[in-house]
């Protein structure tokens, strides 16, 4: 990690997880939620440093072992095809692997939603009396990432969460624009005493089948610390060169009865 330096969306570096780029919503910006448990998780130490579960996610694929990080930014935002919000990254890195430049992004949860699914948001976006060019491009991001094939209109597409649809999408795109040929999606999940274990639930659901089907794998095998990859994302209108997709889940538990910050290491029955 010598080196590595955490900037602000203005240059500026970040030395203090008080000092870190605060979401959109003010109240996102709390103890306990995702965004503020996200920035303390880089700075257990007077200077950031990679999570041992994310080193460890890396650790556990060898494109992404002994990956050196460089440099991070909160709260980037990669634009997407065709005219709508971009893609927010609660944690863009870029690395250096055994095969060149890696683009990481982080997507942190405690217990929040991934959002609606492409189905869903398909049917409202065509049946909107506004003027939206959402359709085309639910149909472009599905055609990026899993192929001409992929449908709104048809199972397994329809029922998959459309921002880890985004995710993987507005990742790859700016692995593009940084000349990379690794992406990595991460979801950095933690485990906090303000979380509701029935949505955890649904999440960990959500996350499972999304890999499964990008990956042909059955869900039920998917498991928290461990990459999948790589998918081949193919070099096209919104891809200037070919990507190889990585994405998987770490956990940290900040929720220890006894009041100690613990690596959750073995999964919940309920988790990934």
């Amino acid at each position: 990690m010598n080196g590595f330096v955490l900037k602000a969306l203005d240059g500026s570096e970040i030395k203090d997880w008080r000092s870190w780029t605060r979401p959109k919503e003010p109240y996102q910006w709390r103890g306990g939620r995702s965004a503020m448990e996200l920035a303390r998780a880089w700075f257990v130490s007077p200077v950031p440093l990679c999570p041992s579960e994310i080193t460890d996610l890396f650790a556990s694929h060898p494109r992404t072992a002994g990956l050196t990080l460089l440099e991070g930014i909160p709260e980037h935002v990669t634009s997407l095809p065709e005219r709508g919000a971009g893609r927010n990254h609660d944690l863009v890195l870029r690395g250096r692997g055994p095969n060149g430049d890696v683009v990481i992004s982080v997507e942190a949860k405690v217990d929040e939603p991934f959002g609606e699914t492409i189905g869903s948001y398909w049917d409202m976006a065509r049946t909107s009396v506004a003027p939206s060019r959402a359709p085309e491009r639910i149909k472009t991001l599905l055609s990026m990432v899993f192929g001409a094939k992929a449908s709104p209109d048809a199972e397994p597409w329809r029922g998959l969460r459309y921002q880890l649809l985004t995710a993987v999408a507005g990742t790859a795109i700016e692995a593009c624009r940084r000349q990379a040929d690794t992406a990595v999606v991460v979801v950095h999940e933690f485990l906090t005493e303000q979380m509701d274990d029935k949505k955890l639930k649904v999440n960990t659901e959500n996350l499972k089948t999304f890999i499964g089907v990008l990956r042909n794998v059955p869900a039920s095998e998917i498991r928290q610390g461990r990459l999948y990859g790589p998918t081949i994302l193919a070099q096209g209108k919104h891809l200037s060169r070919h990507v190889d997709l990585f994405i998987g889940k770490a956990v940290f538990d900040w929720s220890a009865k006894d009041g100690t910050l613990t690596n959750q290491s073995e999964p919940r029955p309920h988790q990934v």
